[in-house]
């Protein structure tokens, strides 16, 4: 019973729990590897990210990550997919209210704005992590990846971001950060920031009264189920402590010998016993 007991309380008691990090930036921006520096898995949160699957996918179809494959016919098949596999574990991510890192470019506000009031709905708090790059960090780091784009993609990618910078700082308020990630930068003080700013963040108080609700009514659901999931020769141990001398003495008092009979007496017992007084004593254990 203790270990169903621990079992409870890590679900409403998961690292990040009802916390959402949404992650922007453009391409050559080193995302992923702020989110490494800043240890967010390490913290609880799951990252989301389609390009992640979409990858792996691609390698496994033995294609290359250059743009013309990238947009061909059957690259979009793959992207497709990979987005669906991501938009299941995302689900299941929620369904556990677990802490989220939502990765993408940022580059369209509304649809950040919309996803956010979504994530807010069911009890979430919201924050961004902007993780920032001059343009010609941005043209260098695309070009030395396997996945890269043209300059005038990566170009006009980063001026659609960057221009939601401010949009960002109104949207997220104090919840919001900017780590510049540029060459030349103080990368290892910024990320440092960035680092506390999560640990902070995931560990701020839950405030929300649907998030509120929704552990209570957890930890209520699955009590409730756990008072019925305990070892089952635990329960049967507890039943029969009470009712054994009885089952002896009907047993001699009956002079019955043979085995089928002792076991349909126990039965009966048992199940009354049960009936009558078995659930007061799992609801008391």
């Amino acid at each position: 019973m203790d270990s169903f007991k621990i079992f409870i309380s890590e679900g409403p008691n998961d690292p990040a729990i009802f916390k959402a990090i949404f992650l922007a930036g453009g391409p050559g921006s080193g995302k992923s590897y702020v989110v490494g520096k800043t240890a967010l898995p390490i913290l609880g949160f799951k990252v989301v990210n389609s390009d992640d699957a979409f990858e792996r996918a691609m390698k496994k179809a033995g294609l290359t990550m250059d743009a013309d494959t990238i947009f061909s016919t059957q690259g979009q098949e793959i992207r497709d997919k990979a987005k669906k596999l991501t938009d299941a574990r995302m689900a299941g991510y929620l369904r556990g209210r677990l802490g989220l890192v939502i990765d993408g470019t940022g580059k369209n506000a509304d649809k950040i704005e919309k996803q956010a009031k979504e994530l807010k709905s069911l009890g979430y708090d919201v924050g961004m992590i902007y993780v920032n790059t001059d343009l010609d960090t941005a043209i260098a780091r695309n070009d030395a990846r396997e996945r890269s784009l043209s300059v005038q993609q990566v170009t006009t990618l980063w001026k659609e971001v960057q221009k939601n910078i401010g949009g960002y700082q109104k949207m997220f308020g104090t919840d919001f950060i900017i780590i510049d990630n540029s060459a030349g930068a103080s990368i290892e003080s910024n990320l440092m920031d960035g680092y506390k700013w999560a640990s902070k963040f995931s560990k701020s108080a839950i405030e929300n009264p649907k998030a509120k609700k929704w552990i209570q009514s957890y930890v209520e659901e699955f009590i409730a189920e756990g008072d019925l999931a305990m070892d089952h020769s635990s329960i049967i141990d507890m039943i029969l402590k009470d009712v054994k001398d009885k089952l002896m003495q009907d047993v001699q008092r009956k002079d019955v010998k043979m085995i089928n009979d002792i076991a349909a007496i126990i039965k009966k017992k048992v199940e009354l016993d049960f009936k009558h007084k078995g659930y007061l004593r799992l609801k008391n254990k």
